[in-house]
């Protein structure tokens, strides 16, 4: 007895929630005509390219990202690297280093390369540092492992820690780095 109360208050709140959606116009107040409909679909703004340039500082959250440099180099197993060379601030109101805020990460044949810790000419720990608000480091590095370096390696970067991934993405030709 007590399912069949239970689905019934259910039904009732279902059936209560539908109604009508059309929202009642004033007086005088046409519906918008197939022209003032386009003309709004047209003054959209235009959505923010997710292209990662060179020397173009990237807002991700309450971080600014601007990658300097690309650069190949070896693992200490000589597997090969890519080498990222980035600027960060810190525009959050926490103290918070950058390599707890934003990855790097990279694809060849659509799949993610393996990530790349100790390299040897990179010291990682400078963008281990903490940053104030408000403050900068310069020349941070992250690495990337590379499968091929003949095929293309595509580049994201997002924020580490994000419900909505949508990262700034490039695509490298690995064979014009030195």
């Amino acid at each position: 007895m007590k399912k069949i109360i239970l689905l019934a208050a259910l039904m009732l709140t279902l059936t209560s929630c539908g109604g009508n959606t059309e929202q009642s116009k004033p007086e005088g107040t046409q519906a918008p005509t197939k022209a003032t409909e386009q003309t709004e679909q047209t003054e959209a703004p235009k959505e923010e390219s997710k292209e990662l340039v060179l020397g173009q500082p990237i807002t991700l959250g309450d971080f600014e990202v601007t990658v300097k440099e690309y650069r190949l180099s070896k693992d200490y197993e000589g597997k090969d690297v890519l080498v990222i060379t980035y600027d960060w601030k810190n525009n959050s109101k926490e103290t918070m280093a950058p390599f707890m805020s934003i990855n790097f990460k990279g694809f060849q044949d659509g799949v993610e390369t393996d990530d790349m810790l100790f390299v040897d000419d990179v010291d990682l720990g400078v963008g281990q540092k903490e940053v104030k608000p408000g403050a900068s480091i310069e020349n941070c590095f992250a690495t990337v492992g590379i499968t091929d370096l003949s095929k293309p390696l595509e580049l994201e970067l997002d924020e580490l820690i994000t419900l909505s991934s949508d990262p700034y993405k490039t695509t490298i030709d690995l064979s014009t780095l030195n």
